[in-house]
């Protein structure tokens, strides 16, 4: 899910409306010290809720994605002001991803379309439509900025040359819509989580997916590509947990008690892979120190 968002410096997470806040504090991000716990400032958009986040690679700027009517919110989140709000689709913002060198925005929506925007100008560069039947659910940039990977509810994955907007490669198998997608180790692999209860790992050069494990209501590749976070369901008065599994031999490294007994509907690594950040309904958000695996 995009509803986290850490700071390049690591310092700082943003959370977006869905599962966090009321419904009235519509177009509310809010950003938080991730050391203290402290809140630092809410953003208020005065649009729907926000439904996906993305933060600038190397960059102070933050973008935020409503829930209503496909509207973009361009932030500098060092000063809290509001620079630009766009209308970006014709139905809610679903995903949001930087390219690598910021210079590129992709953005996905139900409206069954994705865009790439300028992001000095925030011009629309390029229009995929339809990328998939259905809601685009979610989007990733390869490391290389060569290749972006969709997930959509129509149960596939996606992989596309961002710079020409025609398809490379589809991944088929998954039985339901998928829900989160993601690169692994570069451009060579990426991870697809759906529904039908199942997470794959592709190749992202043939149709084959390599390995096929449980799902989870939420998955996160560490930054370096080594350790994957997946959040379960609840299920008892015991509350929900966080597993975080070595991605080379799938062991469970850490098993991340939670505060709440719901599902964690949003899961974020910070970008030094020390700390990972959990989101809860009901308001909820915890940051755990994996080395000392307490929040």
């Amino acid at each position: 899910s995009d509803l986290l968002a850490w700071s390049p410096d690591g310092r700082r997470i943003a959370a977006g409306g869905i599962g966090h806040l009321p419904a009235e504090d519509c177009g509310l991000v809010t950003i938080w010290n991730a050391t203290s716990g402290s809140r630092l400032q809410y953003l208020a958009g005065n649009v729907g809720i926000v439904r996906a986040l993305a933060w600038q690679p190397g960059g102070n700027r933050l973008v935020a994605g409503e829930n209503y009517k496909g509207r973009m919110q361009v932030w500098d989140a060092d000063k809290g002001q509001l620079l630009h709000t766009i209308q970006a689709h014709g139905h809610y913002l679903s995903s949001l991803a930087w390219a690598p060198d910021g210079r590129q925005l992709a953005s996905a929506s139900a409206d069954q379309r994705i865009r790439i925007w300028d992001t000095d100008s925030w011009k629309p560069i390029r229009t995929i439509d339809p990328a998939h039947n259905g809601v685009v659910t979610a989007l990733a940039w390869s490391k290389n900025g060569e290749r972006l990977v969709s997930s959509g509810n129509d149960g596939l994955v996606k992989i596309w040359n961002p710079n020409t907007g025609t398809p490379v490669n589809v991944l088929r198998g998954h039985q339901s819509a998928v829900n989160a997608c993601c690169w692994w180790k570069g451009s060579e692999h990426v991870l697809s989580s759906s529904n039908d209860g199942t997470l794959k790992v592709w190749d992202s050069e043939t149709d084959g997916a390599g390995r096929t494990i449980p799902a989870t209501v939420a998955c996160a590749w560490s930054p370096d590509s080594r350790q994957i976070a997946l959040g379960t369901h609840s299920g008892s008065a015991a509350g929900s947990t966080v597993k975080v599994l070595d991605a080379a031999t799938w062991q469970t490294l850490s098993v991340l008690p939670g505060a709440t007994n719901s599902d964690p509907w949003a899961l974020a690594w910070s970008p030094d892979n020390r700390r990972l950040a959990a989101g809860f309904d009901g308001g909820l958000l915890q940051v755990w120190d994996l080395a000392t695996r307490k929040a």
